[in-house]
This record gives structure tokens, sequence and C-alpha cells, in this order.
């Protein structure tokens, strides 16, 4: 909820929350949440990460941190990063 409130305070619309009742509320308060995958295709976006690099620690989400993807997900990660990469996500 903090990162709510001092995003708010600090006129910021984009605010990085994973939780889903925290980003449900938000949305509802007008800000545009994103998550640790969405940070990741967005660095890739800027250019920040090239697509492999970016499956790479997507990879590692699920392998060391227990992150469960779904198939649909992980096509839609996929294809966000534009399809161009030589890696594959595990599980």
């Amino acid at each position: 909820m903090e990162a709510i409130v001092l995003a708010r305070e600090q006129g910021i619309d984009l605010v990085a929350i994973d939780d889903k009742a925290a980003r449900s509320r938000a949305s509802q308060m007008g800000l545009r949440p994103i998550g640790t995958l969405g940070l990741i295709v967005l660095a890739n976006r800027l250019g920040h990460l090239d697509a492999s690099t970016a499956m790479t620690k997507v990879d590692e989400l699920v392998d060391i941190h227990g992150l469960y993807l779904s198939s649909q997900v992980r096509r839609q990660i996929r294809s966000q990063l534009g399809g161009s990469f030589t890696g594959t996500l595990k599980r």
C-alpha cells in the first residue's frame, strides 16, 4: 500500500506491484500497476535487456524463486518479447 500512496503523492502513475489485491486497488485509484514480468518486458522494449536475457530473468523467477507461470502467460511473454529468443521457459 505504501507504493500506492507514494506514487500518488509524487504524481507518478506507473507503480510496480505484484500483489493482485494491491494491483486492483492501484487501478481503482487511477494508477497503472505493472508487475515483475511487465517490468522485464518493458526493459526489453526499452533496450535494457535483449530477448534472450529477458527470458533468462523469467526462467530465474520460475526456477529459483518458485514463480508459477501458466502456459498462456508463457506464450504471452514470448509474444511480447517478439519471439526472437532461443531460450525456453522451464516447467
